[in-house]
């Protein structure tokens, strides 16, 4: 990360070169969870990179975040997920953020997920937080449903991350 700079206008501090990204799935993408079940995870599938500044360090080929040289200390993580309920109760949607090389970042949601109208439902998990990541760990969404059934993680569903230092 670049050295902070003070702004002559208004005091603020501007941190050109902090690591930053932003991806989604907003673009009529769904990933089927298929019949995957309670004791099951599955790793979230990005669209595009809306935005990436400190290097090109988010993966759309594995999905996966690294944290870059020099950035070893607090991350800022937000994630919205969005699931496409068929006309069966799932009980629950679980949303985790994943640090695969180190400690885990343990930051969790979990939402109700019932669907009684018959057609499709939604429903969806907002998760933020911040843990600390080392230079080189590799950061993931996996998401698993309450009981087997053709859900699916559906559009409006972004993840972005941020140096905090």
């Amino acid at each position: 990360m670049t050295a902070a700079r003070l702004q002559s206008l208004g005091g603020q501090f501007s941190f050109p070169g902090r690591a930053a990204f932003y991806v989604d799935a907003n673009n009529g993408a769904n990933q089927d969870l298929g019949s995957s079940s309670s004791s099951t995870y599955v790793k979230v599938e990005w669209e595009r990179i809306i935005y990436e500044q400190g290097g090109s360090n988010f993966s759309l080929a594995n999905n996966e975040y690294t944290i870059p040289a020099g950035c070893t200390g607090l991350w800022q993580w937000n994630l919205n997920l969005t699931w496409q309920i068929p006309d069966a109760s799932i009980m629950f949607l679980e949303t985790s953020i994943i640090n695969a090389n180190g400690a885990p970042v343990s930051i969790a949601g979990l939402t109700h997920a019932t669907n009684n109208t018959g057609g499709l439902d939604y429903s969806g998990a907002q998760v933020s937080g911040i843990a600390k990541c080392t230079a080189g760990d590799t950061i993931y969404i996996n998401v698993r449903q309450g009981q087997p059934s053709s859900s699916k993680v559906f559009i409006s569903s972004n993840w972005s991350g941020y140096f905090v230092g």
